[in-house]
């Protein structure tokens, strides 16, 4: 049974991922993502492929060290390159300056199910993805902090 504190928790999680800027830098221009917005132009530069915007960052939406914060990063971008999947620098931000920016990467025309599948991957509790016209949401992957089985934990070396 969950607890008040658990679904606070998860409520305010869920309202800072719905109300964070994304910013993207694509073909030379920088865009501001949010969701449940349109993105035309931004559609438009990545020739209407769908994206997705996910980062390594806090897994389950809980601050963790910087220095793993960066080896996390450094490992998804391995895989993302691994993988050959076309990506570009974004950072995640809270407009109420609550929460510190997050590096992340928007990967464009990749399959959902894999992006979804790697940022559980990552413990992330979500990511933001859209489709060529669609307005941008939020795919929340239910996972919680220590979630992540691939990605340097919090203390690892």
């Amino acid at each position: 049974m969950e607890t008040d504190t658990v679904r606070k928790q998860s409520a305010d999680l869920r309202e800072a991922f719905e109300q964070a800027e994304y910013h993207v830098r694509v073909a030379g221009k920088d865009w501001l993502v949010r969701a449940g917005g349109r993105h035309a132009g931004l559609d438009r530069a990545l020739n209407g492929r769908r994206w997705a915007i996910l980062t390594a960052h806090n897994p389950g939406g809980r601050r963790i060290d910087a220095d793993v914060n960066r080896r996390r990063e450094a490992a998804l971008r391995d895989e993302i390159g691994q993988r050959g999947w076309s990506s570009f620098e974004a950072i995640n931000r809270d407009p109420r300056g609550h929460w510190p920016d997050e590096p992340g990467l928007l990967v464009a025309g990749a399959p959902v199910d894999a992006v979804v599948a790697l940022a559980r991957d990552f413990g992330q509790a979500a990511i933001l993805a859209a489709e060529k016209g669609a307005p941008a949401r939020v795919e929340f992957l239910g996972n919680r902090p220590g979630s992540s089985s691939r990605a340097p934990r919090p203390g690892a070396a």
